[in-house]
Order: C-alpha cells, then sequence, then structure tokens
C-alpha cells in the first residue's frame, strides 16, 4: 500500500503544459456517440466510463464527442487534457480525439496500451469516418506503456505539442498534422475484441482569456494599457478589462492618507479619518479626543456639514438615568437613513434590506451594509466615503456609536462631537 501510494504520489506531481491565464472547461455534455459501436457511456464526478460493442472491423474507432457549453467558444489556440484511467484490460487501445468537425471527421491520438512494440503511438485524423495514419512512433513511447496516462495537447501559434505523464513528447510534436479547425472533443476505442472497456477522467479544454480594446484590438490576458484618454491604467484579466488610477509620484507624510478621485486619477493627501463616538449610558469622546458624558433624553445634532447632519437619539429606559442610545441617523439631500438597536434599518421611515443603497444622478450614495453589526455609508460627490457610522448593537436595547470621518472637513463640521448640540425628542 506504501509502495502504490507513493507511486500515485509521484505520478501526480509534474507541472501542467497548460499556459497561465488561459481560461479552462470540464468537458461533461455527451454531444454525440457512434450508436453502432457504442455499448453504454456513464459520467459520474469528472469521470467518464464507456463500453463499446464486439465489432467485425478492429481498425476503425469508435467514438464519443464532448462539446464545451455554448459560451465557450474556441479561437486557434487551445490545450486539451485527458487523464486515461485503469480499464479492465491491461491491454487496449484508446483514442483521444481533438479538432472534431463531428464523429466521422477531426484528429486522434491512439495509445495501443501494454503492447511491447515500438509503434505503440500512432496520430492521424479522420476523414468521412475512415481513419488515416499519418505518423506512427518509430520507437516504444514509455510513457504510453501503463495506465494511468495524463494526455495533454497544446495548440498555440499554429503549433501543435504533446505531453504524456507531464513528459515532453519531441518525435510526436514534430509531427505537425493536418488540423480541422472545429470545437468538439471527445475520447474513444479503436475496436477491439480483447477490452472493450475504456474510462476517462478530468477531461477539459481550455483557451487563452483575451479582451477587446476600445478600438476592437484583441489582447492576451496580463496586457496593461492606458484608456482612450490616456487617464487609467488597465489590464486584460479574466473577469474583462479592469481599469486603475496609475500609482502617484509622490509619498504622504505621517498622519496623512493618500486620497485618489477615481474620475479624475486626480491624487491628494488627507489627514487620517477622525473618529467619535458614544457607549453605555452615554460616554462621549469627540473628534479632538476629549471626553464628556451627557445623560439626557435628547436627540444630539453629533456632526453637521454643509450637505449632511447626523444625530445621535438617546432614550429613557427605565424612567430614570441613566439613559441610552437608541439610533444613528443621517440626513442627506432631505432623506433620512437610521441604523438602531436591534439591527433595524429604516430609510425616511420604511424598513430597508440590508444591503441597502440609495444613488442619485451626481453620483453620491448612501449604503448600509451588515458585516456583524450595522454600518452606514455616506459617499458623496468626490468623497470617499465622506462619513462612515457604523451601531453595535447590544441587544434589542441600545447601541453604541461610531462617526468616522474624513479630517478635509473638520473644520466645517458641527454638533456634539464637537460642540453639543441638544434638539427635543
Amino acid at each position: 500500500m506504501v509502495l502504490v501510494g507513493l507511486f500515485l504520489s509521484l505520478f501526480s506531481v509534474f507541472v501542467e503544459a497548460r499556459p497561465d491565464n488561459w481560461q479552462c472547461t470540464t468537458l461533461d455534455i455527451n454531444d454525440d456517440f457512434n450508436a453502432q459501436c457504442i455499448e453504454s457511456h456513464t459520467f459520474f464526478d469528472e469521470l467518464h466510463t464507456i463500453k463499446t460493442s464486439p465489432q467485425k472491423d478492429t481498425t476503425s474507432i469508435c467514438p464519443i464527442i464532448l462539446a464545451p457549453d455554448d459560451d465557450f467558444k474556441l479561437d486557434e489556440d487551445l490545450y486539451y487534457k485527458v487523464t486515461v484511467r485503469k480499464m479492465k484490460s491491461s491491454i487496449a487501445s484508446v483514442a483521444i480525439l481533438y479538432n472534431m468537425e463531428d464523429l466521422n471527421n477531426g484528429n486522434y491520438i491512439i495509445l495501443r496500451v501494454g503492447i511491447p512494440v515500438p509503434s505503440n503511438v500512432e496520430l492521424g485524423h479522420i476523414e468521412d469516418g475512415i481513419k488515416v495514419a499519418q505518423y506512427v512512433s518509430a520507437t516504444h513511447v514509455k510513457q504510453a506503456r501503463n495506465f494511468p496516462i495524463v494526455v495533454e495537447i497544446l495548440v498555440k501559434d499554429g503549433i501543435e505539442n504533446i505531453w504524456l505523464n507531464g513528459v515532453f513528447q519531441t518525435e510526436l510534436s514534430n509531427i505537425q498534422r493536418y488540423f480541422f479547425r472545429h470545437d468538439k472533443f471527445g475520447v474513444g476505442l479503436q475496436n477491439s475484441l480483447v477490452s472493450r472497456d475504456a474510462s476517462f477522467y478530468g477531461i477539459s479544454l481550455c483557451k487563452p482569456i483575451t479582451c477587446l480594446k476600445d478600438d476592437g484590438t484583441k489582447i492576451p490576458a496580463g496586457t496593461k494599457f492606458m484608456d482612450e484618454n490616456g487617464i487609467n491604467e488597465c489590464t486584460c484579466t479574466k473577469d474583462g478589462v479592469t481599469c486603475k488610477c496609475p500609482d502617484p509620484d509622490f509619498t504622504c507624510k505621517g498622519g496623512e492618507t493618500l486620497w485618489t478621485n477615481k474620475v479624475t486619477c486626480r491624487h491628494v493627501c488627507i489627514k487620517d479619518p477622525a473618529m467619535c463616538y458614544s457607549t453605555g449610558d452615554p460616554h462621549y469622546r469627540s473628534f479632538d479626543g476629549k471626553y464628556f458624558d451627557y445623560h439626557g433624553e435628547c436627540t444630539y445634532q453629533a456632526a453637521s456639514c454643509e450637505d449632511f447632519v447626523v444625530y445621535f437619539k438617546n432614550v429613557d429606559f427605565y424612567k430614570r438615568a441613566p439613559r441610552y442610545t437608541k439610533r444613528i441617523e443621517l440626513v442627506y439631500k432631505g432623506h433620512k437613513f437610521v441604523i438602531g438597536n436591534g439591527f433595524t434599518a429604516t430609510a425616511d421611515g420604511t424598513t430597508v434590506v440590508v444591503p441597502y443603497k440609495r444613488e442619485w444622478t451626481d453620483g453620491s450614495r448612501v449604503e448600509i451594509i451588515h458585516n456583524g453589526q450595522l454600518e452606514m455609508f455616506l459617499y458623496s460627490v468626490g468623497r470617499d466615503p465622506a462619513v462612515r457610522l457604523r451601531a453595535h448593537n447590544y441587544g434589542n436595547w441600545f447601541v453604541s456609536t461610531v462617526i468616522i470621518l474624513q479630517l478635509r472637513y473638520l473644520a466645517h463640521i458641527y454638533g456634539s462631537c464637537l460642540i453639543l448640540t441638544v434638539f427635543s425628542l
């Protein structure tokens, strides 16, 4: 058992020939098969098992065609990988099919496993159902001697290369065969009276990831370029083209943070965010680091800027002190957004489902999220974000509140986090 485990471990450790930044799919769709010779075909957990019926003609191939999903369209370059598992017989002629137009036209590789002859690998193509051998190995290919066998075929820039069990096959790769430029692939058995069962594992097909620039130019994954306005640096990724602003040519001083306008890519250094919070019954810490208590049953204007206001609302649970903060209110563009005790969230008095987002045509927005506690963000134009509010819930009783504010607005802020302002309930 130890020797078997060691063999499997050594067998599995080889580097795939698949290039980086290629997109892959598993072939599991039975697109077509030769009903005259395929007795059965099953697929489970990436394992294809086929059984053929006896045939008088032992030179032809009994094929199954497996098609990729409809949205997986190939160009010219491709990578095809098949693992041939051990079969009931130690002697068999298995076929790997690729660039197939249909069952009767395409390319093949036949591996004559367990047969001690030099010509144990055959390359060729099928035309109108007739197998045409183009090349038979001159020397015995030891990687095709025993099961399992990992077959890799890479067609790139018009050149076809072959690997067996991770070993590059120079002799086989030097035979640049006639291609059909199609996108059907498959497996099969050469008709035989000896072995009529085969299993294939992890049949996968890969293609290069490419993107289209604004001018229609096709580029490979990993390519970086500037957008049409010459502002953003863009990269072709597996998810398409992603753009970001180029890095600044300066660094910020201590106590400052780099901020970038995502639209204009203008970089500026801003002071690190300031924080104001309330906790308990309640105790306050202001933006400038001062502490004070206020136990009134009131609504506090915690922060007020040119375009938003934040309130803390205190309530009386016991008809006496102490009193606690029940919710945080954000007023922006005439709308009120609230997060509070019991993980409640409302917009203009109506309960909303979290995550919640409200956007305006000028690009500003309010977002409410649940990340273990409730948080609310205001992104006003050109701010990233202008203010962040957090309500730390203590059951259905009360909340501890936090305001995180970009310091470039601190000179414009008024309220209890700087100067206590009280409103009636």
